[in-house]
C-alpha cells in the first residue's frame, strides 16, 4: 500500500482552508474589489512571462503596460513568436503551479516572498512603461518585501497559500474567458497565434483549449510533485 510522507502535506489544510475562502469571498458582491490585486497580480506574471519568453529566444522586451481593467500588453522584438505568445497564459499557470508547490512546501515562505519582491522591483523598473503596471509593479514589491520580513510563520504560510490558490484560480478562469472569447471577434493570444503562425488555418479555440490543456498538466505535476508518493520499505 503506498502512503504519502507526512512532511510533504504539512501545509495542506492551509490550502484547503485558503480554496474554501476563495469561494466564499468569490460570492460576496464586492468580490471583484476583494480579488482585485491578486487579479493584478496574474496579469502582471502573465505579460511578463510573454516579455521573459522574448529574451530567452533571442528576442527583446520592450515595454509593458496595464489597465485598471486588469488588461495588460507586452511589447515584444524578435525571438520565436509561437513560444511568446503562448507564454501569456502558460507563464501565469506556470507560475501559479509554482506558488502552489513553495505554498505545500513549509518553511520556503520567506523565501519565496524575498525572491518575489526582488523580480517585481527590477522587472517593474526596467521594462514597466505606464501608470498602472509601475504602480502594480511597485506595490507588489514592497508588499511581498513586508510579509517577507513579518515573523508569524503560520500568516506567511497561509498568506503564501491564498495566493497560490488565487494563481491557480485566476489562470483557469483566464483560460475559460479565452475559449469563450475566442469564438467571437475580440483580439485574444489565441487570435494572434492564429493568425500571426498558422495564417488562420487552425482557429483559435483550438489554441485556447490547448492552452488550458498544458495549464492542467502543469498543476497536475506541481501537485504530484507536491505529494510525493513512497512505498513503505522500499
Amino acid at each position: 500500500m503506498q502512503e504519502i510522507e507526512k512532511k510533504e502535506i504539512k501545509n495542506l489544510p492551509l490550502i484547503v482552508f485558503a480554496g474554501i475562502l476563495s469561494v466564499i469571498l468569490w460570492r460576496l458582491p464586492v468580490a471583484g474589489l476583494i480579488f482585485f490585486p491578486f487579479t493584478m497580480f496574474v496579469t502582471y506574471l502573465h505579460e511578463a512571462s510573454h516579455g521573459l519568453m522574448a529574451i530567452i529566444t533571442g528576442g527583446k522586451l520592450l515595454n509593458f503596460q496595464m489597465s485598471l481593467d486588469t488588461s495588460g500588453v507586452a511589447w515584444t522584438s524578435g525571438g520565436f513568436r509561437p513560444l511568446i505568445i503562448s507564454a501569456g497564459y502558460l507563464g501565469s499557470a506556470f507560475w501559479g503551479s509554482l506558488l502552489l508547490i513553495a505554498a505545500l512546501k513549509k518553511g520556503t515562505e520567506k523565501k519565496v516572498l524575498g525572491a518575489l519582491s526582488i523580480f517585481f522591483l527590477i522587472f517593474t523598473v526596467m521594462f514597466a512603461r505606464n501608470l498602472v503596471s509601475f504602480s502594480m509593479g511597485l506595490f507588489f514589491c514592497f508588499s511581498t518585501f513586508i510579509l517577507g520580513r513579518l515573523k508569524h510563520k503560520t500568516f506567511l504560510t497561509f498568506f503564501l497559500a491564498f495566493l497560490a490558490v488565487q494563481s491557480c484560480f485566476q489562470s483557469f478562469n483566464d483560460i475559460f474567458t479565452l475559449v469563450i472569447l475566442s469564438g467571437t471577434g475580440i483580439e485574444t493570444d489565441a487570435h494572434i497565434m492564429s493568425r500571426e503562425v498558422t495564417h488562420g488555418l487552425i482557429p483559435p479555440i483550438i489554441f485556447a483549449v490547448l492552452w488550458g490543456l498544458i495549464s492542467s498538466v502543469f498543476f497536475i505535476l506541481a501537485l504530484k510533485f507536491s505529494f510525493r508518493i513512497k512505498i513503505p520499505g522500499k
